[in-house]
């Protein structure tokens, strides 16, 4: 069986053992407004029931008091235009992306659109993606957490792109969880948390022509192999 045919059975069977439709999951997660104006956008993956843990993330930046919100990655192309329209508008001045899945494959473009549209992503967290993307854009950095054992993805790097790539295989961590339910993992959620709070104490704005923006990360600052 493919994998995509593995993903909608478990999916179905999963479905069925929600005690609300699957379908209550499909509208975004509504998340507290706060003073700064860093947001990050929480992408989930198929049928929105198998990346709860991503709300759990959101939760926790909120408190933190970084704007968080979750949303079906179906609605990737609508989310990223909302994030240029806020970033041009003035209302957010720093982008981050993160997804599981399909989600996850889905954040990477939506970076790539940003740039298209000569605005710039701080941080782009990939989780497990379930196809194999290419970096093109301006993004600041890009972290992919992927299973190679299963069915994760590399991100490659696009001969445009001159951020900090990183593909970190976490199949031998603990308590990772499998595709799944990765996002419920605790150790994948502190990751997650981690990289987030780092990208907003270094700050790289939306706006081309910022201090980060405008030169990226140098070829020293990079991990290795990326």
């Amino acid at each position: 069986m493919k994998p995509a045919q593995v993903l909608c059975t478990s999916a179905i069977a999963a479905c069925s053992l929600l005690s609300s439709p699957c379908l209550s999951h499909a509208a975004p997660h509504a998340a507290a407004k706060h003073p700064g104006k860093s947001h990050v956008y929480l992408m989930r993956g198929l049928l929105n029931v198998f990346s709860l843990g991503l709300d759990s993330i959101a939760a926790r930046l909120n408190q933190h008091g970084i704007q968080s919100t979750v949303h079906n990655h179906m609605q990737w192309m609508a989310v990223a235009d909302e994030a240029i329209r806020a970033c041009k508008s003035g209302a957010e001045n720093e982008i981050i992306f993160v997804g599981h899945s399909l989600g996850a494959s889905a954040v990477v473009e939506m970076a790539d659109r940003l740039s298209a549209a000569g605005v710039r992503t701080a941080l782009v967290v990939s989780i497990d993606p379930v196809t194999r993307t290419t970096a093109k854009g301006n993004a600041y950095r890009i972290i992919n957490y992927y299973i190679s054992s299963g069915v994760g993805k590399v991100v490659d790097r696009g001969a445009s792109f001159h951020g900090s790539l990183q593909n970190v295989d976490i199949k031998n961590d603990p308590a990772q969880g499998g595709h799944m339910f990765l996002t419920n993992s605790e150790l994948v959620q502190q990751r997650v948390f981690n990289d987030v709070v780092a990208a907003v104490a270094i700050h790289a704005p939306c706006r081309i022509g910022g201090a980060h923006a405008a030169t990226g990360p140098t070829a020293a600052t990079r991990a290795p192999g990326t």
